[in-house]
């Protein structure tokens, strides 16, 4: 029977797939009962479980045999086992698909509606969210399943940006742009694996799956709006509009919704979600600790110090307190946040801190951004211009009409970067004592680890 289902997935393409589903037992008898979520750890990517389901819809395609006694109930439905779990809904529906259908012919509105839901899968992927199933033009994504993070809120938010400006940005022919609009809520759902006619799939039931559904339908092009566990959740990560209590049909009493607007630069996740002013209890000998090490590294001791500790036990709190300490008297604080939004991207946590150094801010123009790099950096490398150029290009600046950097190999450049951007905070320790804080490091991108190993040689 393996040898069938081998040449079965062959004769579809997926035989890509064929020693994975041979290694787990996977044969014809059991393809089609496989949920999303046991095809996702088989490894099978989200266009693949597409096609396969696709592949089973056709009457050539395996399916599993009835029950007995059900041969004669057309239909067959199988639940899997039903789990109940805290998730973030995204809700995202193409705007104005009716009209598109009654201007172009089927075939140009199945290729724009694909490039569109191709352009939202991507931004929902990116930030770890999971495709549940797609309703005409809406495509439903989950965030907090089958995997939960405790930045599920922010990842499903990132991910509606991001989907908007994807959209936004696909190419029309000719044609007026696509627009989008989403809704995202928050809450307890039951999650169920359902299997129909041999098609798997995943369905959220509850209050939450509605709402952000609800919130998609009753906003504008471009819009994204959020219920209250969702903005709850998200902190000061977004810059956010409340709007006028909502009249949802089918809910007994008007819901608290808001508009996001734009992301906000923070220096770090206690300073998005937690209150400023919270109370430090119980970490008084830790944080005299913190002191007496910093009163050191004033006295021109550089000190070295690793905080750790099982997640929610006060670290951010400790930091916190500690540069609120600090700050009584003349100090230059640098916070390098790490993220698992960003674990892949080289030096964010560098360029995030560099950027709020030189208080360049999302809205701001090139030009803009040029002056506040200049003025905030060059007065640090005046031995050498390129530094500015370099660390230009690193933060995505347009450096073509500014002075041509020497001819030299990738490696030779990217050393030069790095000796510079362990240069600056040992410069600005000239000025005065320089607190450096690198939260979250279990987030660490390897560059950014590198980096600041180099970095703290130089202190040693």
């Amino acid at each position: 029977m393996a040898s069938d289902l081998r040449a079965w997935l062959h004769d579809k393409e997926l035989d890509r797939y064929a020693e994975a589903f041979a290694a787990n037992g996977v044969d014809l008898d059991v393809l089609a009962e496989l949920s999303e979520a046991e095809l996702t750890a088989l490894g099978v990517s989200l266009g693949d479980r597409k096609r396969l389901a696709r592949a089973l819809r056709q009457n050539d395609g395996p399916s599993p045999e009835p029950p007995a006694g059900q041969a004669d109930r057309g239909q067959q439905l199988v639940h899997g086992p039903a789990e109940r779990r805290w998730v973030t809904v995204l809700f995202c529906d193409l705007v104005g698909s009716t009209e598109l259908s009654d201007r172009l012919d089927p075939e140009e509105l199945r290729e724009l509606i694909s490039t569109y839901q191709d352009a939202v899968v991507a931004a929902i992927v990116r930030f770890r969210g999971y495709v549940s199933n797609f309703r005409g033009d809406g495509i439903i994504a989950y965030f907090g399943w089958p995997r939960a993070y405790e930045d599920q809120a922010e990842r499903a938010v990132r991910a509606a940006l991001a989907s908007l400006k994807a959209v936004g940005g696909l190419s029309t022919r000719g044609r007026p742009p696509l627009r989008a609009r989403i809704g995202i809520s928050t809450g307890q759902v039951v999650i169920n694996d359902i299997v129909t006619e041999g098609v798997p799939s995943t369905d959220a039931v509850g209050r939450t799956p509605n709402l952000a559904a609800r919130l998609q339908a009753m906003g504008n092009p471009d819009e994204i709006l959020i219920d209250e566990p969702t903005r709850d959740e998200i902190g000061r990560h977004f810059r956010v509009e409340p709007l006028q209590p909502l009249a949802v049909r089918g809910l007994a009493a008007p819901i608290a919704a808001w508009r996001v607007i734009t992301p906000e630069s923070v220096a770090t996740r206690f300073e998005a979600r937690a209150a400023r002013d919270a109370p430090l209890i119980g970490r008084s000998l830790e944080l005299s600790r913190l002191i007496k090490h910093w009163d050191e590294a004033r006295r021109g001791a550089g000190r070295i110090v690793l905080l750790s500790g099982e997640a929610g036990v006060g670290k951010s709190r400790l930091l916190e307190a500690l540069g609120e300490a600090a700050a009584a008297r003349p100090v230059i604080q640098l916070r390098y946040q790490c993220s698992p939004l960003h674990g892949d991207t080289p030096l964010h946590p560098i360029i995030h801190q560099l950027e709020r150094f030189c208080d360049i801010e999302e809205g701001d123009s090139e030009a803009a951004r040029w002056h506040k790099l200049e003025a905030n950096l060059a007065p640090y490398f005046r031995d050498d211009p390129d530094t500015i150029t370099l660390i230009a290009d690193l933060l995505s600046l347009d450096i073509n009409g500014r002075p041509a950097l020497p001819d030299e190999p990738p490696t030779a450049r990217r050393e030069r970067l790095w000796a510079a951007l362990v240069r600056h905070p040992l410069r600005l320790s000239k000025q005065g004592p320089v607190l450096v804080l690198l939260e979250d490091v279990h987030w660490i991108d390897p560059s950014t680890q590198d980096l600041a190993i180099r970095f703290f040689r130089e202190l040693i």
